[in-house]
């Protein structure tokens, strides 16, 4: 993060951050942001310094030569590739797949404090009561794209009266819904002549 230009920040009220996405998902198991107080276990939830278990089930399909990777986390990502000479007349070709760690970051974007990551544990510590929180904050310049991911429409969090953190909290204009649970799913493998790129056309 701080190869990225990111710096560490105090965001005094958290429910005042401008929020990019139109739902938070709670109630998964151990993931609570609790009841800190202080800063120091504050910043422990929100700026985590440890990584998170790394739980990666993986099938192999032999007929498609294909390694399928499931994990209940959003944050699994395929973050470098390898290739070399495993002894004479063979080589060895893949890649290194993590469970990154997630912070709570904020964008400073055209004025306005904007979350980027971190939705439900800022929701947790809204939820509890506690509003002031370290966060890795970074300045985005007018033609920087904010989102590396899919992004949201940004009409609606630059608009006039942009949707903020504390609005998930407000009954009048938002509720409780029951959404299904989608696993990440990778797929890492060979494409042998005849076969799609993507392993699922070839069922």
């Amino acid at each position: 993060m701080f190869d990225d230009k990111w710096t560490v920040a105090l965001v005094t009220d958290l429910r005042r951050l401008v929020s990019a996405q139109p739902s938070v998902r709670v109630g998964d198991a151990g993931d609570d942001g609790g009841a800190e107080s202080d800063l120091r276990s504050i910043a422990h939830v929100t700026l985590p310094t440890q990584r998170p278990p790394a739980e990666l089930p993986a099938e192999f399909d032999p007929a498609l030569q294909v390694w399928k990777i499931t994990s209940r986390s959003p944050n699994v990502r395929i973050t470098n590739k390898y290739g070399s000479e495993f002894r004479e007349g063979f080589f060895t070709f893949g890649f290194i797949v993590e469970v990154l760690t997630s912070f709570l970051s904020v964008a400073q974007y055209r004025g306005r404090l904007i979350l980027r990551d971190g939705y439900h544990r800022a929701y947790r510590l809204i939820s509890s009561g506690v509003l002031a929180a370290p966060v890795f904050l970074r300045a985005y310049v007018d033609d920087e794209s904010v989102f590396t991911k899919k992004a949201p429409s940004e009409r609606i969090w630059t608009g006039d009266r942009p949707p903020l953190l504390g609005d998930f909290t407000n009954d009048v204009v938002a509720r409780d819904i029951w959404l299904p649970r989608h696993d990440t799913t990778l797929y890492i493998g060979a494409t042998p002549p005849g076969l799609s790129v993507d392993p699922r056309a070839n069922r």
